[in-house]
């Protein structure tokens, strides 16, 4: 009688922490990769002498990433998945495929009280940020995405896209956002809401990030900062170009901006520790370009990658119009010593670099960036997107809800029940 008794009581303690845990998360970090799929993990890792922030995160699983209409994603359909925890068609916004609007973590969220926030190195109106803050029935209308969002009102929204502002400055003052378009103005804010636009579009990749922009690391630090209040917050980072470089095959944009990503990853973790009421969760919403690790012989080659300081776009637009220092600027840059038939290769495209508004070395970036690949001993099945599962990875209260097959519905709808709300 006695051992029955005391197995009741701790059944009884056991139960109550449980109980007090499932309703202790007050601040969700949502982390997101886009386009990074297990090999873009799995090669930046490598390239970063085999260790990761991610990998520290506690529980982990899989997700499927399948949308409405296909069998693979885009990145509207997946982040509208990822927000709001219904499938939808390839480009629509916080929708189901017949139009309807259907509400995101991020607004519930606010509806519980607790401020909101995104983060992205893209434009804040591309599909994955506007997927929190805004629904449209196409992911290209960002200047009707930008009204929107200041409807949703998140206290907090870093990122670029200038342009899509630029016509309605008056409307942010009205909505009381404090405009801030550098690195150091975004510092020096205490407190408020922010709007923060650091490019007219796009931020640069990483390795070619100019003074005036900060990092992801540093956003996520600076949102956190104004986030934090005795009522909890819901915030969504997300590492956008990781996607981009992927769509462009080039791993070395791949992996540096998933180690940037890895720092921000870093800054929630750090603020969790002196935050214990916080839930992480770092996902991607797909896998893009079909990245594979070997080519032959069971081997590839890492350190081809390892002493980067710019993308290989970026290196190409440095170039003489003749190209005539090609070796120079190849070898400052990259930090690896190229063969004769490497440099002469890519001096044979000194007519082909065609800047355009996706590239500035067009068919001379294309050129580099394959033999790259080919000394690296990798490569891509598409330019486009995949169709095969993604990571997920949690720490934190509840984050033990995370783990094993999920799909990417899944995810939004566990989050809302971690902070003791209801998504759908």
């Amino acid at each position: 009688m006695k051992n029955a008794k005391t197995v009741l009581c701790m059944l009884f303690v056991m139960f109550f922490i449980f109980s007090v845990n499932a309703e202790s998360v007050k601040n969700v970090i949502f982390l997101i990769g886009d386009g990074m799929g297990i090999p873009q993990i799995t090669l930046s890792r490598v390239v970063n002498e085999g260790h990761l922030v991610m990998d520290t995160l506690k529980y982990s699983g899989l997700i499927s990433t399948h949308s409405a209409s296909n069998n693979i994603t885009d990145s509207a359909a997946a982040g509208t998945a990822l927000s709001t925890g219904y499938k939808t068609t390839n480009g629509m916004i916080a929708v189901t495929p017949d139009g309807k609007s259907v509400k995101t973590i991020l607004e519930l969220a606010k509806e519980s009280g607790r401020k909101t926030g995104i983060v992205t190195t893209t434009t804040v109106t591309h599909a994955t940020p506007a997927c929190f803050t805004a629904h449209n029935a196409a992911r290209g209308n960002e200047y009707e995405i930008a009204e929107n969002q200041l409807l949703t009102g998140a206290d907090v929204m870093l990122g670029g896209g200038f342009k899509r502002y630029a016509k309605i400055l008056d409307k942010v003052s009205a909505k009381n956002y404090q405009l801030v378009k550098t690195r150091d103005e975004l510092t020096n804010i205490k407190s408020g809401k922010v709007l923060g636009l650091f490019t007219e579009s796009y931020m640069n990749y990483e390795l070619d990030r100019t003074v005036d922009e900060p990092s992801i690391a540093l956003m996520t630090r600076k949102a956190l900062e104004l986030l934090k209040n005795d009522n909890g917050f819901f915030l969504m980072v997300e590492g956008g170009r990781i996607d981009h470089a992927a769509h462009a095959n080039d791993p070395v944009g791949t992996v540096y901006d998933t180690l940037a990503f890895d720092k921000a990853v870093n800054e929630a973790l750090s603020f969790a520790k002196l935050n214990r009421d916080t839930l992480i969760v770092v996902t991607a919403d797909h896998s893009t370009g079909g990245l594979a690790l070997g080519k032959k012989k069971y081997e590839y080659f890492p350190e081809v990658l390892k002493g980067f300081q710019h993308t290989p776009d970026f290196i190409i637009s440095l170039m003489k119009p003749d190209f005539s220092d090609a070796r120079e600027i190849m070898e400052k840059y990259t930090g690896y010593k190229w063969d004769d038939k490497d440099v002469k290769t890519v001096m044979a495209e000194k007519d082909c670099k065609r800047p355009s508004y996706y590239s500035l070395g067009g068919q001379a970036t294309y050129v580099f960036t394959k033999i790259i690949n080919n000394k690296a001993m990798i490569d891509w099945t598409t330019s486009d997107h995949e169709g095969s599962m993604v990571a997920v990875m949690a720490d934190g209260i509840n984050a033990n809800l995370f783990t094993g097959m999920l799909d990417n519905t899944d995810i939004p709808v566990k989050i809302a029940e971690a902070m003791g709300l209801k998504l759908k």
